[in-house]
């Protein structure tokens, strides 16, 4: 069997109480949103801000819980995008 046709790469999401321990510390953090939304409502620039910031949080959840080392590789990818 060649090495390629015996690839397999796993997508899927894992809860431990490690990444538990930062999706709470990620929500946490999220919830500045309910704040940024009232400290931007009369600015013209709030709508993308507001989209780029749940983005980025639903990147960080992403990584932190990935259950392989290729995808938080490409989650980095998002969040750099995001930042």
């Amino acid at each position: 069997m060649d090495p390629v046709s015996s690839f397999k790469v796993d997508a899927g999401l894992l809860l431990d109480p490690l990444s538990m321990t930062f999706v709470l510390l990620i929500t946490g953090v999220g919830r500045c949103h309910i704040y940024a939304v009232g400290y931007m409502a009369h600015d013209d620039a709030a709508p993308p801000v507001l989209r780029y910031f749940n983005f980025f949080i639903a990147v960080m959840l992403l990584l932190v819980l990935a259950n392989s080392y290729l995808a938080p590789l490409c989650r980095l990818g998002g969040r750099g995008l995001a930042s």
